[in-house]
Protein backbone atom coordinates (compact mmCIF):
# COMPACT_ATOMS: atom_id res chain seq x y z
CA UNK A 1 0.00 0.00 0.00
CA UNK A 2 2.84 2.43 0.77
CA UNK A 3 6.48 2.98 1.54
CA UNK A 4 7.28 4.58 4.85
CA UNK A 5 10.63 6.37 4.91
CA UNK A 6 11.91 7.13 8.41
CA UNK A 7 14.75 9.54 8.98
CA UNK A 8 16.23 11.54 11.81
CA UNK A 9 19.44 12.01 13.72
CA UNK A 10 21.11 9.15 15.60
CA UNK A 11 19.22 8.27 18.77
CA UNK A 12 15.89 9.78 17.74
CA UNK A 13 14.14 6.38 17.79
CA UNK A 14 14.08 5.36 14.12
CA UNK A 15 14.90 1.68 14.58
CA UNK A 16 12.50 1.23 17.46
CA UNK A 17 9.63 2.85 15.58
CA UNK A 18 10.40 1.00 12.36
CA UNK A 19 10.30 -2.39 14.10
CA UNK A 20 6.98 -1.62 15.79
CA UNK A 21 5.42 -0.29 12.58
CA UNK A 22 6.67 -3.25 10.55
CA UNK A 23 4.95 -5.64 12.95
CA UNK A 24 1.72 -3.64 13.15
CA UNK A 25 1.43 -3.05 9.40
CA UNK A 26 2.97 -6.36 8.29
CA UNK A 27 5.58 -4.43 6.28
CA UNK A 28 9.16 -5.38 5.58
CA UNK A 29 11.67 -3.39 7.66
CA UNK A 30 14.77 -2.30 5.75
CA UNK A 31 17.40 -0.63 7.93
CA UNK A 32 20.05 1.16 5.86
CA UNK A 33 21.98 2.04 9.02
CA UNK A 34 22.27 -1.67 9.82
CA UNK A 35 23.86 -2.21 6.42
CA UNK A 36 26.47 0.44 7.20
CA UNK A 37 27.04 -0.97 10.71
CA UNK A 38 27.65 -4.40 9.17
CA UNK A 39 30.07 -2.95 6.61
CA UNK A 40 31.94 -1.17 9.43
CA UNK A 41 32.12 -4.38 11.45
CA UNK A 42 33.34 -6.36 8.43
CA UNK A 43 36.06 -3.79 7.79
CA UNK A 44 37.10 -3.94 11.47
CA UNK A 45 36.48 -0.23 11.81
CA UNK A 46 34.67 1.65 14.59
CA UNK A 47 31.36 2.99 13.27
CA UNK A 48 32.23 6.69 13.63
CA UNK A 49 35.56 6.15 11.86
CA UNK A 50 33.80 4.13 9.16
CA UNK A 51 31.33 6.96 8.48
CA UNK A 52 34.25 9.37 8.24
CA UNK A 53 35.96 7.07 5.73
CA UNK A 54 32.94 7.31 3.42
CA UNK A 55 34.10 10.83 2.57
CA UNK A 56 36.99 9.21 0.74
CA UNK A 57 34.88 6.39 -0.78
CA UNK A 58 31.54 7.92 -1.79
CA UNK A 59 30.96 5.13 -4.30
CA UNK A 60 30.34 2.66 -1.46
CA UNK A 61 27.62 4.87 -0.01
CA UNK A 62 26.11 5.55 -3.43
CA UNK A 63 25.98 1.79 -4.04
CA UNK A 64 24.03 1.18 -0.82
CA UNK A 65 21.79 4.15 -1.56
CA UNK A 66 21.16 2.87 -5.09
CA UNK A 67 19.95 -0.43 -3.64
CA UNK A 68 17.66 1.57 -1.37
CA UNK A 69 16.33 3.59 -4.32
CA UNK A 70 15.75 0.39 -6.34
CA UNK A 71 13.76 -1.15 -3.50
CA UNK A 72 11.61 1.96 -3.26
CA UNK A 73 10.79 1.78 -6.97
CA UNK A 74 10.14 -1.97 -7.07
CA UNK A 75 8.53 -2.89 -3.77
CA UNK A 76 5.77 -1.49 -1.60
CA UNK A 77 4.68 -2.35 1.92
CA UNK A 78 8.08 -1.62 3.37
CA UNK A 79 9.64 0.66 5.91
CA UNK A 80 12.99 2.14 4.99
CA UNK A 81 15.19 3.66 7.67
CA UNK A 82 17.77 5.87 6.05
CA UNK A 83 18.86 9.47 6.00
CA UNK A 84 18.34 9.78 2.23
CA UNK A 85 15.20 7.61 1.94
CA UNK A 86 12.85 10.61 1.97
CA UNK A 87 14.58 12.00 -1.12
CA UNK A 88 14.43 8.96 -3.38
CA UNK A 89 11.60 8.52 -5.85
CA UNK A 90 9.10 5.75 -5.29
CA UNK A 91 6.66 4.00 -7.59
CA UNK A 92 4.26 3.81 -4.66
CA UNK A 93 2.75 6.22 -2.19
CA UNK A 94 5.51 7.31 0.15
CA UNK A 95 5.13 8.73 3.63
CA UNK A 96 8.20 10.50 4.99
CA UNK A 97 8.59 10.53 8.76
CA UNK A 98 11.12 12.64 10.64
CA UNK A 99 11.89 11.72 14.23
CA UNK A 100 13.55 14.39 16.32
CA UNK A 101 14.77 14.51 19.90
CA UNK A 102 16.85 16.84 22.02
CA UNK A 103 20.54 16.07 21.70
CA UNK A 104 20.98 15.09 25.37
CA UNK A 105 18.12 12.59 25.05
CA UNK A 106 19.60 11.20 21.81
CA UNK A 107 23.00 10.75 23.45
CA UNK A 108 21.40 9.06 26.47
CA UNK A 109 19.70 6.58 24.15
CA UNK A 110 22.92 6.00 22.22
CA UNK A 111 24.68 4.99 25.43
CA UNK A 112 22.86 1.63 25.14
CA UNK A 113 24.32 0.78 21.74
CA UNK A 114 27.07 -1.86 21.65
CA UNK A 115 29.53 0.46 19.88
CA UNK A 116 29.24 2.93 22.78
CA UNK A 117 29.84 0.49 25.64
CA UNK A 118 32.60 1.77 27.91
CA UNK A 119 32.26 5.38 26.77
CA UNK A 120 31.21 8.18 29.05
CA UNK A 121 28.04 10.16 28.43
CA UNK A 122 30.16 13.20 27.51
CA UNK A 123 32.07 11.14 24.92
CA UNK A 124 28.85 9.85 23.36
CA UNK A 125 27.35 13.35 23.31
CA UNK A 126 30.46 14.72 21.61
CA UNK A 127 30.49 11.88 19.06
CA UNK A 128 26.80 12.42 18.38
CA UNK A 129 27.34 16.12 17.73
CA UNK A 130 30.30 15.41 15.47
CA UNK A 131 28.42 12.75 13.54
CA UNK A 132 25.44 15.02 12.90
CA UNK A 133 27.72 17.84 11.75
CA UNK A 134 29.66 15.49 9.49
CA UNK A 135 26.45 13.99 8.08
CA UNK A 136 25.19 17.44 7.15
CA UNK A 137 28.47 18.23 5.37
CA UNK A 138 28.58 14.79 3.79
CA UNK A 139 25.06 14.85 2.36
CA UNK A 140 25.58 18.40 1.15
CA UNK A 141 28.67 17.27 -0.73
CA UNK A 142 27.35 13.90 -1.92
CA UNK A 143 23.73 14.78 -2.77
CA UNK A 144 23.64 18.60 -2.70
CA UNK A 145 21.19 18.54 0.23
CA UNK A 146 21.63 21.59 2.44
CA UNK A 147 19.77 20.03 5.35
CA UNK A 148 18.63 16.42 5.05
CA UNK A 149 16.67 16.81 8.30
CA UNK A 150 14.70 19.90 7.31
CA UNK A 151 11.08 19.36 8.36
CA UNK A 152 9.69 20.59 5.03
CA UNK A 153 10.73 17.28 3.43
CA UNK A 154 8.50 15.23 5.72
CA UNK A 155 4.80 14.41 5.95
CA UNK A 156 4.99 13.50 9.63
CA UNK A 157 7.33 15.06 12.22
CA UNK A 158 7.48 13.69 15.76
CA UNK A 159 9.62 15.03 18.58
CA UNK A 160 10.30 11.89 20.61
CA UNK A 161 11.83 13.70 23.60
CA UNK A 162 9.95 12.71 26.72
CA UNK A 163 7.71 10.23 24.90
CA UNK A 164 7.64 6.50 25.51
CA UNK A 165 8.20 4.09 22.63
CA UNK A 166 4.51 3.26 22.77
CA UNK A 167 3.50 6.93 22.53
CA UNK A 168 5.75 7.51 19.51
CA UNK A 169 4.32 4.42 17.86
CA UNK A 170 0.71 5.47 18.55
CA UNK A 171 1.27 8.93 17.06
CA UNK A 172 3.05 7.59 13.98
CA UNK A 173 0.56 4.77 13.44
CA UNK A 174 -2.46 7.07 13.57
CA UNK A 175 -0.82 9.62 11.26
CA UNK A 176 0.16 6.90 8.78
CA UNK A 177 -3.32 5.40 8.77
CA UNK A 178 -4.72 8.86 8.04
CA UNK A 179 -2.17 9.46 5.25
CA UNK A 180 -2.45 6.11 3.42
CA UNK A 181 -4.87 6.43 0.55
Amino acid sequence: MAIIAISGPPGAGKSTLAKKLALALDYENIDIGAIFRKLAEESGCELVRFYKSLKHDPDMEREVDQKQADIMREKDNCIIQGRMAPFFESSFQKINILLKAEEVERARRQMNRPENQGKTFEEVLKLSRERLKEERQHYRQLYHRDDHLNERHFNIVINTTGLTKEQVFAIAYMDIKTAIK
